[in-house]
């Protein structure tokens, strides 16, 4: 403060004599004082995007900011501002999902692979910028394909499968997706096991297979059997394991008693006798190259087979044992006794069948066609028990066959088939019991067979009666 040709700058009391107009002294007393400057440092912190207003400006960048203001003493105030400015918060996830699974992000739940964003306040009040990056897997597929055998059975998962067809099955992971799976069985591979014969050998039907023949009586596999067709060397029950290729299904034929004729081999030693046709199903003719007559054939090594029919009264008589049965009843007959004293027998124990019934039989049991002896059995004395059974399953055959071509309804079929049967096989039936009847006890069996002694031509009547046609 200049006073009377002084600055000054400190507050005091000052005093000064000047000489007024009329030349007199002016004392002047001067109280000075000096007030203080204000100062003001101001921190800030805004977010990024935000502005601070600071004396009229709008900051937005981090920095010192300096102002002069008039405080409230009119001096100067100096204000000072310390200005930060935060960054935003960007953050970025990576999440995996399974296909029809949802991810709850920030209240939406999503389905699709993508990218979303979303932004939050963070604990200081700014942005927070979030990135999501969303991939949606599919479930995996996978597809297995697998032959199956006639009788087994393919595991999967837990579960057999015995049926072809496609099926699904869904494996769950709590770690990855869905495994879905679609099984496809083919068609069930069944095993030929048939086994034709063919002179004196054996032919396995099925082809292109790997073959092992057995020996049925002991229970062996032939050591070098390994082809289709088998040629014993001995009669005997045969069967044949059969494994397809390339499925490698295994099954077993059932045991198949060959005779062996030695046919061929006489045959080629000397050529002498012509035998057609061979192999055969009906007639068999054997003529002499040389226009000699034939005097005897052997057949089948000369081996017979002896059967006879009786009774469990019989049986319990003699002890239940077959030999004592055999020496008391049968060997009263001379001629058998000395087959029984004097033949070699080539099995050490008879064949023998029980329960063997002769009464009427139904042809039908619960809609199943019965043929064969459940249909109907003749007394061996009588009939021919074979030819019946496979006429009567070729009868059996033509009407299943009408029916599954025409839609027969099921109650026609088994009415036809029972017409037709009886038509065919009830009166040979009905006339093997009538005669069967007069077997079995001396006075009848003596007087019948002399009586037909006297009428050849009513016994091949009666024989025509039981005995049906070729067919």
């Amino acid at each position: 403060y200049f006073f009377n040709g002084h600055s000054l700058n400190s507050s005091g009391t000052y005093f000064d004599t000047l000489t007024n107009y009329l030349g007199c002294d002016s004392f002047i007393t001067l109280h000075l004082q000096v007030n203080q400057i204000s100062t003001k440092t101001i921190l800030q912190t805004i977010c990024s995007g935000n502005h601070f207003n600071f004396n009229g400006k709008n900051l937005s960048q981090a920095g010192i900011y300096k102002d002069t203001l008039q405080n409230y003493a009119g001096c100067d105030s100096f204000v000072t501002l310390h200005l930060s400015v935060l960054p935003p918060i960007i953050a970025s996830t990576t999440q995996v999902i399974c296909k029809n699974e949802t991810y709850h992000f920030n209240g939406r739940n999503l389905t699709q692979a993508g990218t979303y964003k979303d932004t939050l306040q963070n604990a200081n009040g700014c942005d927070s910028i979030i990135t999501l990056y969303l991939n949606v897997l599919q479930n995996q597929n996978f597809s297995l394909s697998q032959n199956l055998c006639v009788g087994s059975a393919f595991s999967f998962h837990g579960k057999n499968y015995t049926s072809a067809g496609t099926f699904a099955d869904t494996i769950f992971s709590n770690t990855t997706c869905d495994s879905i799976f679609t099984i496809t069985i083919n068609n069930l591979t069944s095993v030929d096991t048939a086994v034709l014969q063919q002179t004196d050998q054996l032919v396995a039907h099925a082809t292109n297979c790997h073959y092992q023949w057995l020996d049925c009586a002991a229970q062996t596999i032939i050591a070098g059997a390994i082809h289709d067709t088998l040629m014993p060397s001995q009669a005997g029950y045969y069967a044949v394991i059969i494994a397809t290729i390339p499925d490698n299904c295994i099954d077993t034929s059932s045991c198949r008693f060959i005779y062996v004729t030695g046919i061929e081999s006489v045959i080629n030693k000397n050529g002498q006798l012509k035998i057609y046709p061979n192999p055969t199903n009906t007639n068999l003719t054997i003529s002499q190259l040389e226009n000699e007559p034939i005097k005897s054939i052997e057949i089948e090594n000369g081996d017979c087979c002896l059967c006879y029919l009786t009774t469990a009264e019989n049986l319990r008589k003699s002890g239940n044992t077959i030999p004592e049965m055999e020496e008391l009843i049968l060997w009263k007959n001379p001629f058998l006794k000395d087959i029984f004293n004097n033949a070699e027998f080539i099995y050490k124990k008879p064949l023998t069948i029980s329960q063997i019934s002769f009464q009427k039989k139904s042809q039908i049991e619960e809609h199943m066609l019965c043929v064969g002896d459940a249909a109907g059995m003749i007394t061996p004395l009588c009939g021919n028990g074979m030819s019946m059974a496979l006429h009567g399953s070729k009868i059996a055959f033509q009407n299943i066959d009408y029916y599954c071509k025409n839609g027969q309804n099921r109650s026609v079929l088994e009415s036809n088939y029972e017409l037709q049967w009886k038509k065919q096989f009830a009166k040979r039936i009905f006339a093997g019991r009538t005669i069967q009847r007069l077997f079995g006890k001396d006075y009848l069996t003596n007087h019948f067979l002399q009586f037909m002694q006297y009428f050849p031509s009513l016994s091949r009547k009666l024989i025509n009666t039981t005995h049906g046609k070729p067919f």
